[in-house]
């Protein structure tokens, strides 16, 4: 009698504790009214100590590589080493370009303009509106191509091929030398490499600014097609639907703030402010001496090359020139 009264209270002990053990960690009473919150009047309360193992510990995932500080850096060297090293590179020539004639000077055989050229050339820039005893002429003989027959350099040299003063027409002559004389009249040699080292900032905040406005315009869509109410046989197009604007958002953010999305930017206006240099050096020449003699000169070099060079993207189309010196010149239309 005594034994089976005590195993059945051993066996009573241990299925309260089995019990007390399966209770969630966050419950800890028993008994309790559920209504009013306060415990079932007759009935004790029983503390039960909260249960370690039952605590969920979210572990934090490791960040990934591509938003790390490393990553981070390399990605804004990478769009902004070429026109940053391009700008400098510019900068240093506009700032010392005695020392860049002279390592042309092997090339070009360079040496003043003197006699009718020089004085030719003088009468021009103050057509242009510089004063010829600021900008220095060189003569040289380039065989090789190195240069454009007629350049401009920094913001005081103007060199000038002696092939092309000799070949060329007064007309063509007078409107090429105008026409790289205005490049120094608005200071384009200093104006091109500034832009061009502010060029990674613009491609990176105007990217960024676009890419927010996308992703929003991408968020009210998928907002809008979850809203929509579908029957059962159209809920498989309202998930295409979401699941394709939600790849085209990603794949766009991803294209957006690539490095090699901000280096084409900056490649593409780099090449769009070079062509409205060479647009506003033809209306300076066009203003200066007219312009029959860049429509000339342009035809001759279509006839002589047979076609416009496509890689040149630098310089604007060669027909566009043409029709934008008509424009300014009406007499030669």
């Amino acid at each position: 009698m005594s034994f089976s009264i005590a195993k059945n209270l051993t066996l009573g002990l241990f299925l309260l504790g089995s019990t007390a053990s399966c209770l969630p960690a966050t419950q800890g009473k028993i008994y309790q009214n559920h209504t009013s919150g306060k415990p079932a009047s007759g009935k004790k309360v029983i503390q039960i100590a909260p249960n370690k193992a039952s605590k969920q510990v979210k572990k934090e995932k490791p960040k990934s590589w591509l938003h790390s500080t490393w990553w981070r850096v390399c990605h804004h060297t990478l769009a902004g080493a070429l026109p940053i090293g391009v700008g400098t590179l510019q900068l240093y020539v506009a700032a010392h370009q005695e020392q860049f004639i002279k390592m042309l000077s092997g090339a070009m055989r360079l040496e003043e303009a003197s006699g009718k050229l020089l004085q030719k050339v003088g009468v021009i820039l103050e057509k242009v509106g510089i004063d010829p005893e600021n900008v220095t002429v060189l003569q040289g003989n380039s065989s090789e191509k190195i240069l454009m027959p007629a350049c401009a350099i920094g913001n005081s040299i103007l060199i000038i091929d002696e092939n092309l003063a000799e070949n060329i027409e007064n007309e063509e002559l007078s409107w090429t030398i105008a026409h790289e004389a205005s490049h120094l009249k608005y200071h384009h040699s200093l104006k091109r490499p500034l832009f061009t080292l502010a060029l990674p900032f613009i491609s990176h905040y105007g990217l960024t600014w676009y890419d927010q406005f996308v992703q929003k315009l991408f968020d009210k869509a998928l907002e809008k097609v979850n809203s929509e109410k579908y029957n059962y046989t159209h809920q498989s197009l309202q998930f295409i639907k979401h699941q394709s604007l939600q790849f085209i958002k990603k794949a766009h953010h991803h294209i957006a703030t690539c490095w090699l999305t901000k280096v084409a930017l900056s490649c593409y206006l780099y090449c769009k402010l070079s062509q409205y240099q060479e647009y506003s050096a033809d209306k300076g020449a066009t203003l200066a001496v007219g312009g029959a003699g860049g429509i000339s000169s342009f035809e001759k070099h279509l006839q002589a090359q047979g076609s416009e060079n496509p890689y040149d993207v630098i310089h604007p189309s060669i027909k566009n020139r043409i029709a934008y010196i008509k424009k300014l010149d009406p007499s030669c239309a």
